[in-house]
């Protein structure tokens, strides 16, 4: 069973020693009858997600226990598009050599004509899946199976997730769907352009940031979907705007720009946007001539990274930050050091967790690499098909998206250490 209240922050918890997790009671109270006063309670740090970590019984009542588990809830995992787990507990460099195919799943109809998915998010043990082919829809899928828990129409976007709201965009218009049962909540009427790509959004301090097909960026009310503000910068968002203070972040093919709450412009960076990462008071941007890091309040250069080709500034766990490209690259988050490089080439983000980083290449017809984050080793390579998304990386699992570019289809694939489910 998941509790709403407990069940994510245990996360947290099981990676603190138990000594420090006892729960301190205030004195003895009387409290009102069917109701029980704080209790302490040890959670072991060798808790992994989906093991049982708490049951009780009373009164005649089943025990339930509680599971530990967290969620990928952002496209980069967090608001500030790390793409860092820094919960997960089951994969790690020792046994990742193992990762195998647990499932594959095709959604909608086979072989449908020019269906791309789009990148991954999960909620509730449910992934939410946006599929841009002839039959456009947001799907939740279960994570153990690949069964399909619920199918809505209204988006196809990478959904962001809020108070389990996704929040899916379909080109000209913002969707907001329950993540556990696929309805709709509310749908928000954006500025219609040429085209109706979907783009991925970023739900932040009760605000949806998403950017339309015809370059206009807006913010959105999560509750209710009233628009707040909008600011015209150009062109499409090919990445999710990143996040952090309350500063929102985002690039576009000139350059990338940074807002406040109220949306005004705080500066502006020329040169060929691509992704922004945010932590702290940095925020590292990837434009055409390279990976920075700025000083997130002035916009000033910290340092910069140029490889010679175009990078995406793609993850950021314990102070390194990586790029992907023709490469992927470990840098020192606060020098731009290089810390070592992987032949592996991606046009996707990269996705870190306890000590490994998984990259879907789009070399050939695709694959899925697990590399040691202190050494830049391969550790896994396993065929996907042609890759459509980054990987996420959850509940001791991976899941990545693919295409086939020949006879159409879009697929999401989930990889473990345990044996295949389905």
């Amino acid at each position: 069973m998941r509790y709403p209240s407990l069940g994510r922050f245990a996360v947290l918890l099981a990676l603190v020693p138990p000594s420090v997790l006892m729960a301190q009671t205030s004195q003895p109270r009387s409290v009102p009858e069917g109701q029980f006063p704080p209790m302490p309670i040890t959670i072991s740090a060798s808790a992994v997600p989906g093991e049982p970590i708490l049951s009780g019984a009373g009164g005649g009542h089943e025990a339930h226990p509680l599971g530990v588990t967290t969620d990928w809830l952002q496209v980069g995992f967090d608001a500030g598009q790390t793409y860092f787990n820094p919960y997960e507990t089951v994969l790690n460099a020792s046994n990742v050599t193992n990762l195998s195919v647990l499932w594959v799943v095709e959604l909608n109809a086979a072989g449908e004509a020019n269906s791309v998915p789009q990148p991954l998010t999960t909620y509730a043990d449910i992934i939410v899946a946006g599929d841009n082919g002839a039959h456009p829809s947001l799907s939740g899928l279960d994570e153990t199976s690949g069964s399909y828990v619920w199918q809505n129409l209204d988006g196809n976007g990478a959904a962001s997730i809020g108070n389990g709201v996704a929040f899916s965009d379909l080109g000209s218009q913002l969707s907001a769907v329950n993540a556990t049962n696929g309805t709709t909540v509310w749908i928000a009427n954006l500025k219609t352009g040429f085209f109706t790509s979907p783009l991925a959004s970023t739900s932040a301090d009760g605000v949806v940031l998403v950017s339309d097909d015809s370059g206009i960026f807006w913010a959105v009310g999560q509750a209710t979907g009233k628009l707040l503000w909008n600011y015209n910068i150009q062109a499409a968002a090919p990445y999710p705007a990143a996040a952090a203070n309350g500063r929102a972040f985002v690039c576009e093919d000139g350059g990338c720009y940074a807002f406040n709450r109220s949306g005004d412009l705080l500066w502006y960076l020329s040169g060929g946007g691509r992704s922004a990462v945010a932590s702290g008071t940095m925020v590292f941007v990837s434009l055409s001539s390279g990976t920075f890091a700025l000083d997130a309040a002035t916009g000033h250069t910290i340092w910069g990274y140029t490889l010679g080709a175009p990078s995406v500034a793609a993850a950021l766990a314990n102070r390194i930050l990586y790029t992907s490209g023709g490469s992927i690259t470990a840098l020192n988050a606060e020098t731009g050091d290089v810390i070592w490089t992987a032949p592996v080439s991606t046009r996707f983000p990269v996705a870190v967790a306890n000590g490994v980083l998984y990259a879907n290449s789009d070399a050939g017809l695709g694959t899925l690499y697990a590399i040691d984050t202190q050494t830049g080793a391969t550790l896994r390579e396993i065929p996907t098909g042609y890759p459509a998304t980054g990987p996420i990386v959850v509940n001791g699992r991976v899941f990545v998206g693919a295409t086939d570019e020949f006879n159409g289809g879009a697929y999401i694939l989930a990889f473990g250490v345990t044996a295949a489910v389905n």
